[in-house]
């Protein structure tokens, strides 16, 4: 989500619309976590690649013994399977090991700024155990490592069990998107209508609607909207009228 579409957010729910702002590695910006927590009042809560500084400041930390780990369990569901994970977190505050973000919140008028971040070695599997683990960096902090692993969990949610689909799927990630504003509004957009049809159509309603298609549909709608049913589009809204309806009103 841009910058841009952030104050359209803002700007049409209100001030207080976003609390929490959920991303991946992607945006896992310094200037921008900046500006969205004293330029927006948002915080942030973003999944921190391995080969940033504070990645490897807070390992560093937690190797030393200098942070505690604690055991958690917990069970996901993934395209309604329920599986039990096992989890090890642990967490630290006050970290300035970005400049990106402390050189930012200065211009904000915050030469004091840290960030909170936990690290979250999965477990479960002696596969996973492995593996280096992973980690989050918050500009809110959070009560410890799993309270963070729990917040964040609707957005590995999104990727797992949704948008994968739309993915993987449709493959919208294989097309050749451009880096422009155009561009990024279309792919949003599609996006969207992709999310919320696929959301419509695993609706029992939806379901009866994706057995008729769009012929079928017709013909059954045909007595009330009549042969030529008109489409209008205003304000963003859209409609379908019979014509005789839309010519009524007209005059």
């Amino acid at each position: 989500m841009t910058r841009s579409l952030i104050e359209q957010v803002l700007q049409v729910a209100g001030p207080k619309a976003i609390n929490l702002r959920l991303s991946d590695a992607l945006y896992a910006d310094g200037p921008l976590l900046a500006w969205l927590k004293y330029g927006q009042g948002i915080d942030a809560l973003v999944s921190l690649p391995e080969d940033r500084l504070l990645y490897q400041d807070l390992k560093g930390l937690a190797d030393g013994r200098l942070l505690d780990w604690t055991h958690h369990r917990y069970v996901r569901t993934i395209q309604g399977h329920k599986q039990v994970r096992e989890v090890e977190v642990t967490a630290a505050g006050a970290l300035t090991s970005w400049e990106g973000f402390t050189e930012a919140a200065a211009r904000y008028g915050r030469a004091d700024a840290s960030l909170w971040a936990c690290l979250i070695h999965d477990v479960t599997t002696a596969e996973l155990a492995a593996e280096a683990p992973r980690a989050l960096v918050s500009t809110r902090s959070f009560a410890d490592g799993f309270a963070a692993l729990q917040a964040y969990r609707p957005r590995w949610h999104i990727e797992d069990d949704t948008y994968r689909e739309l993915k993987e799927g449709w493959g919208l990630e294989q097309q050749r998107w451009g880096r422009d504003f155009a561009a990024a509004l279309g792919r949003t957009t599609l996006t969207c209508l992709a999310f919320n049809t696929a959301q419509v159509y695993r609706l029992q309603a939806g379901e009866r609607l994706a057995g008729m298609a769009i012929r079928r549909l017709r013909r059954q709608r045909q007595r009330e909207l009549g042969s030529a049913p008109a489409v209008l589009y205003v304000a963003g809204c859209y409609g379908v009228f019979s014509l005789e309806e839309v010519l009524n009103v007209l005059g």
